[in-house]
């Protein structure tokens, strides 16, 4: 909501409704095969919350900035959920899991624990193995010197 726009939602009842219709559309979406319709729950987004609610992703995002808002923890709940189904779909679903694992990198600032930063901005993926030892050397050396 950009200054002098009137929120879409004021009660935060029917906003939570409203979150919850989505999940439940989510649940129900079902696939064609040519001969019977099949269960397929598409995944929670944080765009298609969006989109539901008729909201741009920077508005739902301005929706849970004030920490003191009724909308802060109804929003922190659902970007939850969805958070949850993405971390579920990558580990139960092979297919799913590089576009699950990407999502949770991008909208919920996940890392992967194997990357370790060395110094700023150097990944260890970035460097060789002489320059790692080089590195240890030189820390080892300066513990031993603030040791004396």
């Amino acid at each position: 909501m950009g200054v002098g726009t009137k929120p879409k939602y004021n009660n935060c009842i029917d906003f939570d409704g409203m979150c919850e219709a989505y999940f439940e559309e989510c649940d129900d979406n079902t696939f064609f095969d040519g001969t019977n319709y099949i269960p397929f729950p598409e995944p929670y987004l944080k765009s298609g919350l969006a989109l539901f609610l008729e909201l741009t992703t920077e508005s739902l995002r301005l929706y849970s900035k004030d920490k003191d808002s009724p909308f802060f923890a109804i929003i922190k709940r659902n970007y939850d959920r969805i958070q949850n189904d993405l971390e579920k779909r990558a580990i139960m679903h092979g297919k799913q899991a590089v576009g699950c694992l990407f999502n949770l990198k991008c909208n919920f600032n996940m890392i992967e624990a194997s990357r370790i930063v060395v110094d700023k901005g150097t990944s260890f993926d970035d460097i060789t193995d002489d320059e790692l030892e080089n590195r240890i050397q030189s820390l080892k050396g300066e513990i031993d010197s603030s040791e004396e």
